[in-house]
């Protein structure tokens, strides 16, 4: 392993003018590194798509996708603007699948998943749909690491990246959350860039990328500013005052930003559909205004008040409806393999040395600026339902961990204690993000201990995602009845496909015997009404088997 570090960190050393006979010295070997890493990701994300059935919130996307596809409408449900859920459409549309007219927000997409009785092609063609956005990411951490830090970080941040439980976990489910993260950096890093240049090409690419990250998910809309802040604050403080504004005439910013700003409107108004309507919701006069893209307001103040009124949320224990502002630091703590966050504390500290010391390498403070910044908002949110919706924080965590794996490495040039604790690191990384696989969603690190469902469930432990190894489960055990309370998205009819037995309702008055099946999202929070402990009357039993991570399959006889 040490050889192998010393080889990754003296290929990149060597300069691209160096001859094509100096083979494995030059630095196009760790550019192919890193496509390769990319490769064995998606090849690690798509091998789960036949694992796991539906994630919860899987059907609602693909339906209001094809919606916007099949009828060129967008109309109710509108909480997620369109571009992820056009994109995780677009495999079943092109397949064939149409829209079938099943009411409700789930309806539609499981009707469409379960369309010609090819549930799993579909739900794969569906989430090869989020693909080209974990692609994205990949390479514009790959673009931003180099940038500031050089090939070898650059390579370093890329191997984070494309490793991460979560970042597989979300790259291989057809929800928004990939989308947002992978438009967001995108949209950051084309921010870097106008501001160093505002010329017609960039303000372009930054109205056409900041556009992408809003329509991805309307999150985007609070991260942005927050973390454009960072980078023009930072822009600021590195730019001689002699030099104008920024660097620039106050006048030539003002057309650059007039003119990204009518992009920005016009790619967002056309995912729309170019729609114009009236917004009841509005104040006073506003309300009889025809505005353009009303779906596109009325998604806003969706998630407004879904924000205000909050949502049923669990941790350590506890259910709450307007959450807890230590929720996301203490879900990265417990989801985030502990190599990876000795490396990130690691580069934490060596960033702000560097950036603190040399003034000309403030622009390293960008990732760790831009990642308190994002957590610190998310903190305030009353919306505590999964790791994902901080998502966005981990491109930059891999950059930043990348470049203390490589502070680590050459802090001690005399001393091999960096070195091998930088190997043994690495090494430990490595054995846990491939013995995770291929339950990336509910991975939790060592502190979670045996039980992560005290800690964490719904998306960060059970999202439904085991019903079809739950199927599987009942028939190697011929059981053919089950009292059951399964989170889940499907249907009734949808679970006859799978093979189910016939099912009754757990019930929560009363202890019952027989087979018994239950989600840790019906374990810890009930029938999803106070005082949320209606299944508590099974903690005293031992489950037979753990199906998956978030199911556990009971054998209760009678008289016990």
């Amino acid at each position: 392993m040490s050889d192998l570090m010393s080889f990754i960190f003296a290929v990149s050393s060597v300069s691209e003018d160096k001859a094509i006979s100096r083979k494995f010295t030059r630095p196009v070997y760790l550019w192919i590194g890193a496509g390769v890493l990319i490769v064995i990701a998606l090849v690690r994300i798509i091998s789960t798509y036949t694992v796991f059935s539906q994630t919860y919130d899987e059907p609602a996307q693909i339906g209001k996708g094809m919606e916007w596809l099949d009828k060129g409408e967008y109309t109710v449900y509108i909480e997620h603007p369109p571009l992820a859920r056009v994109m995780v459409a677009i495999g079943p549309y092109l397949a064939g699948t149409r829209s079938t007219g099943n009411p409700g927000q789930y309806g539609e997409g499981n009707a469409i998943l379960h369309t010609g009785g090819a549930y799993f092609r579909n739900l794969a063609l569906a989430r090869s749909g989020i693909l080209p956005f974990f692609i994205l990411a990949s390479v514009v951490v790959w673009m931003w690491a180099k940038r500031d830090f050089g090939l070898q970080v650059a390579f370093l941040s890329t191997a984070f990246f494309t490793t991460l439980p979560s970042i597989l976990a979300h790259s291989g489910v057809a929800t928004t959350d990939m989308p947002v993260t992978a438009t967001f950096i995108l949209a950051l890093f084309a921010l870097r860039l106008w501001l160093e240049q505002p010329d017609f090409r960039r303000s372009l690419f930054l109205s056409v990328a900041v556009a992408m990250s809003i329509l991805s998910k309307f999150s985007a809309l609070v991260f942005l500013p927050v973390a454009g802040g960072c980078i023009a604050l930072v822009h600021w403080y590195k730019t001689p005052k002699s030099t104008g504004f920024l660097g620039y005439p106050v006048e030539r910013w003002l057309r650059a930003i007039a003119a990204a700003t009518l992009v920005s409107f016009i790619v967002i108004w056309g995912t729309y559909r170019f729609s114009i309507g009236k917004v009841d919701t509005l104040p006073g006069f506003l309300s009889e205004i025809q505005i353009p893209a009303r779906e596109f307001t009325l998604g806003i103040q969706s998630v407004m008040e879904h924000n205000r009124e909050g949502h049923l949320a669990y941790l350590l224990g506890e259910v709450s409806e307007n959450g807890w502002w230590y929720y996301f630091p203490i879900a990265i703590a417990v989801k985030t393999p502990l190599p990876f966050l000795g490396f990130l504390l690691t580069g934490f500290y060596a960033i702000a040395r560097r950036g603190a010391v040399l003034r000309r390498d403030a622009q390293v403070l960008m990732p760790l600026l831009i990642s308190l910044g994002v957590l610190g908002v998310a903190m305030t949110s009353n919306i505590n339902i999964g790791l994902r919706y901080v998502l966005p924080v981990y491109p930059f965590f891999a950059i930043i961990a990348g470049y203390g794996a490589y502070f680590l490495w050459f802090s001690l040039p005399y001393n091999p204690t960096g070195r091998f604790l930088t190997i043994g690191l690495i090494g430990w990384y490595l054995v846990t993000t491939f013995a995770a696989h291929p339950d990336y969603l509910p991975y939790f690190n060592e502190l979670a201990g045996d039980h992560p469902e005290d800690i964490l469930v719904d998306s960060d432990l059970d999202w439904g995602q085991d019903i079809q190894r739950l199927s599987e489960a009942l028939k190697d055990k011929n059981i053919e009845t089950l009292r059951s309370c399964l989170f889940s998205s499907h249907r009734n009819r949808d679970l006859d496909a799978f093979g189910f037995p016939p099912m009754k309702k757990l019930p929560t008055d009363r202890e019952t015997t027989g087979w018994i099946a239950i989600s840790m999202m019906c374990l810890k929070m009930g029938t999803f009404e106070w005082p949320y402990d209606q299944f508590s009357w099974l903690e005293p039993h031992k489950p037979v088997e753990r199906i998956g991570k978030s199911i556990d399959l009971y054998f209760i006889p009678k008289g016990d």
